[in-house]
């Protein structure tokens, strides 16, 4: 995952979103519990304007971990 994030973060500073966004969306798939990836992603989904999906990034990543966040 290390990995991953790593690549994800070299293509968003490239400028390369999408690429960023299917690295992420395949971690989280992967790991659900990865709040970090989650969060990329999110952040991510909000700066191209998608807010609906990064409300349900979100909203998946708080239903496995809930006790991260807080209130």
């Amino acid at each position: 995952p290390e990995e991953v994030l790593a690549l994800a973060t070299s293509l968003r500073a490239s400028g390369r979103r999408d690429g960023s966004i299917a690295l992420l969306q395949a971690l989280s798939a992967r790991r659900p519990e990865d709040v970090r990836a989650g969060m990329q992603l999110a952040s991510l989904q909000i700066e191209g304007g998608r807010t609906e999906d990064a409300i349900a990034t979100l909203e998946a990543l708080l239903a496995t971990k809930p006790d991260t966040f807080l209130a």
